[in-house]
């Protein structure tokens, strides 16, 4: 396995520290996780790929360890991550991609019918990106 990225591991430490007691936690990870993304881009070097998939990796990894809704976190994130994708140059699908691709990281981590809902409400909130989560999802299972 991959080890995981210094962004990774600071973005779940703070969901971890900042929403652990928090009954909203899975509405207030997508500000806290956008904050986080937009800092780290501002980083010389910084990759839209790397940061949207470490940064949506390591909130969704930190919900899972502080037992909240990952479901409604996992639309909240994406929600957050939209205002990402609208500023970033290149291909807007592709970049949302790189979102998906972060939070399905946790497949294997999280029951398949959790999974599966995931992508029920994804595709509810973001056409067409359902289907897109479940092929990512399946890789990490």
């Amino acid at each position: 396995m991959a080890e995981k990225s210094a962004f990774y591991e600071s973005v779940k430490r703070e969901v971890v520290a900042k929403l652990r007691h928090d009954p909203e936690a899975h509405i207030k990870a997508g500000p806290l996780v956008l904050g986080l993304i937009c800092s780290e881009l501002r980083r010389p070097g910084a990759t839209t790929k790397l940061v949207l998939e470490d940064g949506c990796y390591g909130a969704m990894s930190g919900l899972v360890l502080i037992d909240k809704d990952v479901i409604a976190g996992a639309v909240e994130v994406l929600k957050a991550v939209v205002q990402v994708v609208q500023e970033r140059s290149g291909d807007p699908m592709k970049t949302m991609g790189y979102a998906l691709d972060g939070i399905a990281r946790i497949a294997s981590a999280v029951p398949p019918d959790k999974i599966a809902e995931m992508s029920s409400q994804i595709e509810a909130t973001f056409m067409g990106a359902g289907q897109e989560f479940s092929d990512r999802a399946a890789k990490y299972r």
